[in-house]
C-alpha cells in the first residue's frame, strides 16, 4: 500500500466511521465465539496503523505482523511491542500451533496466493484456534480505489467460504456487511465507473455530521449480524475455525451461532 495511504489511514482511523466502526464489529464477533476470561495468544495479521493492537490487548497476549516496516512503526506509537515484519503464505517468523486467535482483517486480498495464505494461517493456530477475517466483497464494485490499494481480488460469500473449507477450516460464521449502506455506494461506484471518475481516496472522513450519521448507520449491523447474515454488502466478515481431531481439547469459546 502506498505510504501517503498508511499515513492518511494512521491519521483517521480513531475517526473515520469506516475504520471505528468496522472494529465495533469484528469485536463483537470476537465476544461471542470465545471465553473473555480465557487468556489468549493472539496474532493480527496485517496490523497496519494499529488499531487492532490496541482492542486484542483484553483478551490476552497480542503479537503483531506486517510486511511493512512504516506499519510496525505505527503500531509500536499505539503501544505495540510484539511485533515482526512478515508476509503471508511463506515468510511468517512464528512458529506453528502458537496462537488461540489471529485476525486478518482485509489481509488475503492483497496476496496473489490467497489459498496458501489460509493454509499458513491454520498451521499457526492450535487446535480449535479461531480465525477472524474481513476481505472486500463483489467483482462488481470493483473501482480504481482497490487498484491504488494494491488489491488482487474482491469475493463472493460463496468463494470465500469454499477457500477456507479448502483449507482446512469450519466455518462457523460468514456475512456480507456493510450492507445498509450498500445501495448509495453502489450507485456512486457505478457512477465513477460509467463517467471515468477517479477515487484518490476514502479514507478522509466526511463533514463530522456525515461522519456520525454514518457512523450509526453502519453501527446497526453489528446488532444485526448477532441474527442474521446479509444477503450482499460492500464486505465480508468470516469467523472460521481450526477444528481438533483430539477429543480431549476443549475449546476456547463460549458459545456458537449460525449463519
Amino acid at each position: 500500500m502506498q505510504e501517503e495511504l498508511l499515513e492518511s489511514m494512521f491519521r483517521n482511523q480513531e475517526q473515520h466511521w469506516w475504520f471505528t466502526t468496522k472494529r465495533n464489529i469484528v469485536v463483537d464477533q470476537i465476544d461471542r465465539y470465545i471465553d473473555p476470561f480465557h487468556n489468549m495468544s493472539i496474532l493480527d495479521i496485517g496490523c497496519g496503523s494499529g488499531l487492532m493492537i490496541q482492542v486484542l490487548n483484553k483478551y490476552g497476549t497480542v503479537f503483531g505482523m506486517d510486511t511493512s516496516e512504516q506499519c510496525i512503526e505505527f503500531c509500536k506509537k499505539l503501544g505495540g511491542t510484539n511485533l515482526a515484519l512478515g508476509a503471508l503464505p511463506k515468510d511468517i517468523p512464528f512458529e506453528a500451533n502458537k496462537f488461540e486467535m489471529i485476525t486478518a482483517l482485509d489481509v488475503i486480498e492483497h496476496i496473489d496466493d490467497d489459498g496458501g495464505s489460509l493454509i499458513a494461517i491454520i498451521d499457526l493456530l492450535k487446535n480449535d484456534g479461531l480465525l477472524i477475517l474481513t476481505v472486500p466483497a463483489l467483482n462488481l464494485m470493483w473501482t480504481n480505489f482497490d487498484e491504488i490499494n494494491d488489491h488482487k481480488r474482491r469475493y463472493s460469500k460463496s468463494e470465500l467460504r469454499r477457500k477456507l473449507k479448502l483449507a482446512g477450516f469450519e466455518v462457523e460464521f460468514i456475512s456480507y456487511y456493510n450492507s445498509i449502506l450498500f445501495p448509495l455506494a453502489f450507485v456512486g461506484r457505478m457512477y465513477s465507473k460509467l463517467f471515468g471518475v477517479k477515487s484518490k481516496s476514502e479514507l478522509e472522513p466526511p463533514f463530522p455530521f456525515i461522519n456520525r450519521v454514518l457512523a450509526k448507520v453502519f453501527g446497526l449491523e453489528l446488532y444485526i449480524l448477532r441474527f442474521f447474515s446479509f444477503p450482499v454488502g460492500l464486505s465480508l466478515i468470516a469467523v472460521a475455525r481450526k477444528s481438533s481431531h483430539d477429543g480431549n481439547c476443549e475449546p476456547i469459546d463460549g458459545s456458537r451461532n449460525s449463519t
